[in-house]
């Protein structure tokens, strides 16, 4: 597919696969790596998911867009997807290929009907038209993403939101000053600038015209485990759950 934009992609088994794919920086999740997170901070994951779900069940999501990016590391809707809006149309977005097939194979066993995208992407650079995206669920995505490169997720995505756009997730933090940040900073020297700080969320949402306006502290834990590289153990990391919208 080609546009007079200059965008270029293919489909291939289904999925759509853009240009630039970049080789996956993200340590992908499989048997392996879930044996690294502690069964607490597995728990802390799930309450985080139950919260977002929660939400997102209490939005009207019937012809609606809704993205989930970054499906490699961490993914919430697949468990859940039965209990939505069959007239919702998601969008999974990731980079590693073997987890895209993976969780489309998943979901047209267990939702053929369903309408789902499924795109290998690296830079955000999607095949939609803008504003076509109502929700967008961060499933630790800034996290993540932010990890690995100096931009906030959402400066990328934001011609594809619109004034009606909610943006539904977790977030991951340390308090300022904490030995972990230090690690972290260490450890991914290429990370945007404050990730993992308590403000980091709020004041990088606000430049791109979104606030916060509902959110919740899910718990922490001081031993998530050793996928987390970066922890001190005995340090608190804290899970955020949150609602954002445009500012009106």
């Amino acid at each position: 597919m080609t546009c007079s934009c200059g965008f270029i992609s293919f489909i291939k088994d289904g999925i759509i696969i853009t240009a630039n794919i970049e080789e996956s920086p993200y340590c992908i999740l499989n048997d392996d790596t879930m044996d690294e997170f502690t069964p607490n901070f597995v728990s802390l994951r799930e309450k985080g998911e139950q919260w977002t779900i929660k939400l997102l069940r209490e939005q009207n999501l019937a012809n609606k867009v809704v993205i989930e990016t970054n499906i490699d590391t961490s993914v919430s809707l697949p468990k859940y997807i039965s209990s939505f809006d069959q007239n919702t149309f998601f969008i999974f977005c990731g980079f590693s290929l073997t987890m895209i097939k993976k969780l489309k194979v998943f979901i047209e066993k267990n939702n053929p009907k369903l309408n789902a995208v499924f795109i290998q992407n690296t830079d955000y650079n999607l095949p939609l038209k803008h504003g076509a995206i109502d929700v967008v669920v961060d499933s630790l995505t800034t996290n993540e993403f932010c990890s690995y490169k100096d931009v906030f997720p959402m400066t990328l995505l934001r011609n594809y939101i619109n004034r009606e756009t909610k943006i539904i997730g977790n977030y991951l933090y340390y308090h300022e000053g904490s030995t972990s940040l230090r690690n972290f900073h260490s450890l991914y020297p290429n990370a945007h600038q404050h990730v993992l700080y308590s403000d980091y969320l709020e004041s990088n949402l606000e430049k791109e015209g979104l606030k916060i306006h509902s959110q919740a502290l899910i718990g922490s834990t001081d031993n998530p485990g050793t996928f987390l590289d970066y922890h001190e153990r005995g340090e608190k990391i804290n899970l955020l759950g949150y609602f954002a919208e445009q500012i009106i």
